[in-house]
């Protein structure tokens, strides 16, 4: 089993005894009106869900679990965090059981980690000031909890690094949960308040999930987005039967490579793109051409030869493709400059280029073809590794190296 299967195994079965535990615990206690119009408020905030490139989300059942654990004593803030990340997941998500316990074991641990802290420290005195400020450091260990898991499953199942995680999902996430904080506090006080009693809380949410549903919009579209252009990548491949689903398996082993590289993930997301893009100029290429299982001859080897320009004119205009439009016209240029269209060498070649050219031919070489049969993984490692330094960059083929098992 990859490290992937065994990461998602164990959070399931984290998640499975922690939804046991949890209700056995709480059980007795399930009458509190308190918990019950916590619970509720938690599962409608489940519903709007935020994603973060690489592999970060949330919702906004946050900030009911850290106003409940201002209000409630006990286990009942961790309590409201697994079951509404459970329903949330399974109804609003629609995942798999093993999923919404994943899902719920990551919301679950770190609330766990601040109703302990808490515990310990909860002052004695009822007034919203005082437990506020004991309040800091137990929302402090829940951000703690929560950002290492997060970057934990992105590390195992994608392979970023923690730095990379951080600048590009592990900030984001945290001013979200900071800002989380203050609203719950704002909720706590009108829970714990006489007048508009439970109705404030469900006024603060209301008001929350009217103002976060545009940004669960915006990270749906760039979800969108990309299947999109997979799917626009599927039907250039389709020209030929035996390429299928070449330029997503490309922009997979680009992204890891890239990774492995330690790139930035702005630069992994360009990367991405234009790995999934790095074809769509063969439209302007014939499809017997592109379908020879011969060698071509002059003329079609340079009718073969302009699709990375073509592909590169067809980005360019286009804002959200533009920038990786560079990365795919050079990602057949090789380093001792005997690549096309340009006949670039060595630094002169987007790094970004010479990892989707190494992803490409990695993928092509353990791929059937007519005239041959697809290599294994260790085989197309070796044929790259001896073009190392003449086609392929010596740092991208040291990557390649140290991913292929997980390719």
């Amino acid at each position: 089993m990859t490290r992937e299967g065994h990461y998602a195994r164990t959070m399931a079965l984290v998640g499975g005894v922690l939804l046991v535990g949890l209700s056995a615990l709480i059980v007795p206690t399930i009458l509190d009106i308190r918990i019950l119009v916590f619970l509720a408020l938690a599962i409608w905030a489940s519903w709007v869900r935020i994603t973060y490139e690489p592999a970060s989300r949330h919702t906004l059942s946050p900030v009911l679990v850290f106003a409940s654990c201002l209000i409630i004593r006990g286990l009942a803030p961790a309590f409201v965090a697994a079951f509404a990340a459970l329903i949330g997941a399974l109804v609003f998500a629609r995942r798999s059981w093993p999923e919404a316990l994943s899902e719920m074991a990551e919301e679950t641990l770190p609330a766990l980690a601040m109703v302990i802290v808490f515990g310990q420290i909860r002052p004695t005195s009822e007034q919203v000031p005082v437990r506020v400020v004991a309040f800091l450091p137990a929302l402090c260990s829940y951000f703690l909890v929560r950002v290492a898991l997060a970057a934990t499953r992105a590390r195992v199942n994608l392979g970023v690094r923690l730095a990379s995680f951080l600048d590009a999902a592990g900030w984001q996430m945290l001013a979200n949960l900071g800002g989380f904080g203050i609203e719950a506090i704002i909720l706590a006080f009108l829970a714990s308040t006489g007048g508009l009693g439970y109705l404030g809380p469900v006024l603060i949410v209301a008001a929350l999930v009217e103002f976060y549903y545009p940004y669960r919009l915006l990270s749906e579209q760039e979800h969108t987005l990309l299947t999109s252009l997979t799917m626009i990548a599927q039907a250039i491949d389709a020209k030929d039967p035996y390429t299928a689903e070449h330029s997503r398996n490309v922009s997979n082993i680009a992204v890891r490579l890239a990774r492995a590289m330690g790139l930035n993930e702005s630069e992994v997301r360009k990367i991405r793109v234009a790995a999934l893009m790095h074809d769509i100029g063969k439209i302007g290429v014939r499809g017997s051409i592109i379908r020879k299982p011969g060698k071509l001859d002059p003329q079609e080897g340079h009718a073969m030869r302009q699709h990375p320009v073509i592909s590169a004119e067809i980005m360019r205009p286009v804002e959200f493709l533009g920038e990786a439009a560079e990365i795919v016209r050079h990602h057949h240029e090789h380093i001792d400059g005997s690549g096309y269209p340009d006949g670039l060498r060595n630094g002169q070649i987007p790094l970004g280029s010479r990892v989707v050219l190494a992803a490409d031919a990695f993928d092509a070489l353990t791929t059937d073809r007519p005239y041959r049969k697809g290599r294994s993984k260790s085989e197309a490692l070796e044929v790259i590794a001896a073009h190392a330094g003449t086609q392929f960059d010596v740092a991208v083929v040291e990557a390649l190296k140290a991913i292929v098992h997980v390719l």
